[in-house]
């Protein structure tokens, strides 16, 4: 994958991230919050002590991560080529 790819897709998944509804999974406690509550923790109100949705990684599925490597949006990210 070269770097324009690269940045291409760390867009596209950090566009996932940001927008994708929680209620995609199973309500309030899952994978999408969990970004959310990561900077809760740590940069709002900096307890250090995030109450992740998950117990474990090995909790996660290859759904819930395909779901950002595939997020659609309008606002999708396409570097164009050099000229």
């Amino acid at each position: 994958m070269d770097l324009k790819a690269c940045f291409n897709m760390e867009y596209n998944v950090s566009q996932g991230i940001l927008f994708s509804k929680p209620s995609i999974y199973a309500g309030p406690n899952d994978s999408v919050t969990d970004f959310f509550e990561g900077v809760r923790a740590k940069l709002v109100e900096k307890d250090h002590k995030p109450k992740w949705a998950h117990s474990s990684v090995n909790e996660i599925t290859q759904e819930m991560v395909d779901h950002f490597f595939n997020y659609a949006s309008e606002n999708n990210l396409e570097i164009a080529n050099e000229k």
